[in-house]
C-alpha cells in the first residue's frame, strides 16, 4: 500500500494502469552485457500484449518470435516453433506485473524512477524503470550474468 501511494505521487497512476491491464505494442531495443565476457548483444524489435498473451518480435539481428502464453514461452525460428516452461519471475517482468509486487521485491521511487530489489532469490538481483513523459523509457534488469537494458518507444495502448 505505501508503494502505491509514494507511485500516486511520483508517477502517472494511469501509466501503471495502463502497463499492468491494457493491451499494448511498443518497439524496442534490446541490449545485453555479459559480465563475464565483457561483450554485448544487441536486438531489436516489436513488444505486443493481447489479453494474457505477450508477443516479441524480433527483426534484428535475426527474425524470430517469443511468444508466452500462460506459463509457456514459445520460439519461432525459422518455421520451427519450440516450447519452454516459463518462470514466474519472467513473466512478471515482461507484463509489469512486478511493479505491484511488495511481497518479493523492495520498491523505491525516486523522481521519475522505480527501483526493485529482489528480497529473495529470484530471476534478477535488481531492476529499474525510466519513465520519460509519462511513459516507460528504459528497463534494466541485472542478475548474476548479465545486464539486460530495454529502451522503448512509440508506445500504443489499445482498448
Amino acid at each position: 500500500m505505501i508503494f502505491i501511494l509514494l507511485l500516486l505521487n511520483q508517477i502517472d497512476s494511469t501509466l501503471l494502469a495502463n502497463l499492468k491491464e491494457k493491451p499494448f505494442k511498443t518497439e524496442f531495443v534490446e541490449v545485453v552485457q555479459y559480465k563475464e565476457m565483457k561483450t554485448q548483444d544487441t536486438f531489436r524489435g516489436n513488444l505486443t500484449r493481447k489479453g494474457s498473451n505477450i508477443k516479441m518480435e524480433v527483426v534484428y539481428p535475426s527474425k524470430e518470435t517469443y511468444l508466452i502464453r500462460n506459463d509457456t514461452l514459445f520460439v519461432i525460428s525459422q518455421g520451427k516453433v519450440t516450447s519452454y516452461p516459463l518462470e514466474e519471475d519472467a513473466l512478471k517482468l515482461l507484463n509489469f506485473q512486478f511493479l505491484s509486487d511488495t511481497i518479493n521485491y523492495e520498491l523505491k521511487v525516486s523522481e521519475d524512477t522505480l527501483y526493485l530489489k529482489s528480497k529473495k532469490e529470484s530471476l534478477f538481483l535488481m531492476a529499474k524503470l525510466v519513465i520519460q513523459k509519462g511513459i516507460p523509457e528504459i528497463l534494466s534488469i541485472e542478475d548474476e550474468e548479465k545486464i539486460l537494458k530495454f529502451s522503448f518507444k512509440k508506445w500504443k495502448f489499445y482498448e
